[in-house]
């Protein structure tokens, strides 16, 4: 929540991204990801950062959702949680896929690195 709370006090960063939040969960957190950002094509890039939840792995599971997408019965290929399933369609996750870049800072909890990312790739 600092980091959060960090990032959404500085204007010079929130004037270059969409939105900042938590995701706290590897199934209904990244399936509301997934729809937010196929509404928005605007949305090009996400940087994954801070404490990774604990069981969840929510920030593992969505690096696995960019690298190897789902299966059949729409699990998250090679995520570690206790329940990396994902409700869209095949089609959907490979939109997902194609319109974003993650950047993995998981476990970084420094607004300068944070920043740092930003400036490099937003």
């Amino acid at each position: 929540m600092h980091l959060l709370q960090s990032i959404s006090r500085k204007e010079y960063i929130m004037n270059r991204i969409l939105i900042v939040g938590r995701l706290l969960s590897e199934n209904r957190g990244i399936d509301t990801l997934v729809r937010f950002t196929l509404k928005h094509p605007e949305l090009g890039h996400i940087i994954v950062c801070g404490k990774d939840v604990k069981g969840h792995q929510a920030g593992q599971a969505l690096l696995s959702l960019q690298r190897n997408g789902i299966d059949k019965d729409g699990r998250i290929v090679g995520a570690a949680g206790r329940h990396p399933f994902s409700t869209h369609s095949h089609t959907d996750i490979e939109s997902f896929r194609r319109q974003i870049i993650i950047y993995d800072l998981i476990g970084c909890e420094d607004l300068k690195t944070v920043n740092a990312m930003i400036d490099r790739h937003m």
